[in-house]
């Protein structure tokens, strides 16, 4: 692929791979993936460029829109250098879109920025200040909250994860949560070793735990993020989606149970414990959840 600073490269469904090619650096990335965002990101670009620094870069992944994405898209990356825009030839899945602009990425950090998301003009300063000053953290994030929503840092799951790697999972187990913590600034080395390149129920999950298992992840005081309430993570579609066999049914976080058997294999045996029975009730209330929803689903065919 050739190195593309402003306009549109139309890109292939090759898979893609994480390994980094030497490339000058900045300071931060920003991997904006996008399918039919017209509606908002605009905004969501904007709240990038706006940033008090602007050592960054956006990289943009249109995952073969059919709306006007596409020309928005072009008209700021004709306005701003730093916008790096990549229109794939057909639809290779929201993972794949994922990792792509993770791979296109040269910053000493990263962040993954949903089209319909915002931040604070300060976000991208004062985590990359934090990370620069406290080399045992590998991610910082600002206060995180749905639009319509809260900042309550135990359901948006942004709080500071920090203590040694058992108390770091046993936090993160404290109830079921949004993931906030993925939409955090992190150092980009640990975020592309720790990447979940498959797609199943809580795979983000596995992804930011992954991440712990390097470093302390810090919920600074100052800041905000605005995580728009349009994607599948936020509606029942996810479980429908993540169902590729009939275990599912009863087990919606085994591909998810299968990485924290692997993960935790050196943990005592009471922490491990622990995060099962933590796990069991996961995976109860997403049983509940799903049947829930498909009843919906019938009732309202019918």
């Amino acid at each position: 692929m050739g190195d593309l600073s402003i306009g549109e490269a139309h890109v292939s469904a090759a898979p893609v791979s994480l390994e980094s090619a030497s490339r000058p650096r900045v300071l931060v990335s920003v991997g904006m993936p996008v399918y039919n965002g017209a509606r908002e990101i605009e905004a969501a670009i904007a709240a990038v460029l706006c940033q008090t620094i602007e050592d960054l870069e956006l990289i943009i992944s249109d995952n073969c829109s059919h709306d006007s994405t596409q020309e928005i898209c072009n008209r700021y990356a004709a306005l701003d250098k730093r916008v790096k825009y990549f229109r794939q030839d057909t639809n290779i899945g929201a993972v794949k879109n994922f990792l792509f602009v993770l791979q296109e990425a040269k910053g000493h950090y990263f962040m993954w920025a949903a089209a319909d998301d915002t931040r604070s003009k300060d976000y991208l300063e004062l985590n990359s200040r934090f990370l620069e000053e406290s080399p045992d953290y590998v991610a910082a994030t600002s206060p995180t909250r749905f639009s319509s929503g809260d900042f309550d840092p135990i359901e948006m799951g942004d709080d500071s994860l920090e203590g040694d790697l058992e108390d770091r999972y046993l936090k993160f187990f404290r109830n079921w949560h949004a993931n906030g913590r993925f939409y955090s600034l992190f150092r980009i080395a640990a975020i592309r070793a720790a990447i979940e390149e498959d797609s199943y129920l809580a795979s983000d999950w596995a992804t930011v735990l992954g991440v712990l298992g390097q470093g302390k992840c810090k919920r600074i005081g100052d800041g905000f993020v605005l995580l728009g309430e349009h994607g599948e993570s936020n509606s029942y579609a996810l479980f429908s989606n993540a169902r590729s066999h009939w275990i599912h049914w009863v087990l919606p976080f085994e591909r998810f149970i299968r990485f924290l058997h692997q993960s935790t294999r050196n943990f005592s045996w009471a922490t491990r414990r622990r995060i099962g029975y933590r796990v069991f009730r996961l995976n109860c209330r997403a049983v509940r959840k799903q049947l829930w929803h498909e009843w919906k689903l019938r009732s309202q065919r019918h």
